[in-house]
């Protein structure tokens, strides 16, 4: 079986939105069972808090956040930079990104198995999704862009930037980020 990963934009990625996550917080903190056609899905809520701004709420599935740990993974299982002592920190944090134990799915046929839908199963899943993002976004944030400390980097600065537009891409940060004088619209609080 194939694994897709997600679609990166042909256009240059635009340095404004590079440092997002110089701004945010996330966290994920909730859940909604949704009904969609003929198959109930529940929807792990990321909140993402704007630093004096406010925050929006983004609705991710289970298939979604395991798109994002494969590009991850790819990513930093292709990574050519070499452990140093420079960068050994960093290079412990590609690390545990790459090796995370990332929830398994479930699979429920008749009465054997385990519901993706059981409250223990959302509980554990919102805590390593949790975790997960936490460990991501720190990843991204301790990654030096300055030309006289990258070798202190576990990737390159290429694959830093598709990990930052994936990053931002998965967070639904809105275009208008940083520029717009308006707070956003707490229409989901968590």
């Amino acid at each position: 079986m194939g694994q897709s990963m997600m679609v990166l934009p042909t256009e240059p990625f635009s340095t404004s939105r590079m440092h997002v996550l110089q701004y945010v917080d996330v966290a994920v903190c909730a859940t909604n069972a949704s009904d969609d056609g003929y198959k109930k899905h529940i929807n792990y809520m990321v909140q993402v808090n704007e630093v004096g701004k406010g925050h929006w709420v983004v609705p991710r599935r289970y298939t979604q956040f395991r798109m994002l740990w494969r590009s991850v993974q790819t990513i930093a299982h292709a990574s050519k930079v070499k452990p140093a002592p420079a960068n050994a920190a960093h290079v412990g944090q590609r690390t545990n990104l790459a090796d995370f134990d990332f929830p398994k799915k479930t699979l429920k046929v008749l009465f054997v198995g385990t519901n993706s839908m059981a409250a223990s199963v959302i509980q554990a899943r919102v805590g390593r999704f949790h975790t997960y993002l936490s460990a991501l976004v720190r990843f991204l944030l301790d990654f030096q862009w300055g030309e006289d400390r990258r070798h202190q980097n576990a990737i390159t600065s290429r694959d830093a930037t598709k990990l930052c537009w994936l990053v931002a891409n998965f967070l639904g940060v809105p275009k208008a980020f940083r520029t717009s004088n308006t707070d956003y619209l707490h229409s989901h609080p968590l």
